[in-house]
């Protein structure tokens, strides 16, 4: 295996009769990956707010080299999909949200979403 995608972290948080030692077996399944080489993407959903998205606690934060999020807004009525890297290790990012937009034709990411509201709200 060249690349895995780990749908979710909360099943393991479910099933875990110790609750309090996921994060180590998190860490050392992460290592474990890395050592071998081993591409792997994990997806966690996070309590959403209308005020604000919680982001990951920072005990999380330590087994993941990069971090996006994917979320939604409304502009004008209209749900619009949007990425941005939360953390890049060892590298410079763009910080801005970009829209994202999935079709027929697949993923693309499209312009800072800044872009938008400037274009909607002159």
């Amino acid at each position: 295996v060249s690349r895995l995608l780990v749908d979710g972290t909360d099943g393991f948080r479910h099933i875990a009769m110790h609750r309090e030692r996921i994060d180590s077996f998190l860490i050392a399944l992460v290592n474990e990956l890395r050592i071998r080489c081993v591409t792997t993407f994990f997806t966690q959903e996070l309590p959403y707010f209308r005020e604000s998205i919680v982001r990951s606690d920072a005990t999380q934060s330590v087994l993941y080299e990069n971090m996006m999020l994917l979320n939604y807004t409304q502009i004008d009525g209209i749900n619009y999909r949007q990425i941005s890297v939360v953390k890049l290790r060892e590298s410079d990012f763009d910080p801005a949200i970009h829209l994202m937009s999935i079709s027929e034709k697949g993923i693309s990411i499209n312009g800072p979403i800044s872009r938008l509201h400037a274009t909607k709200h002159p």
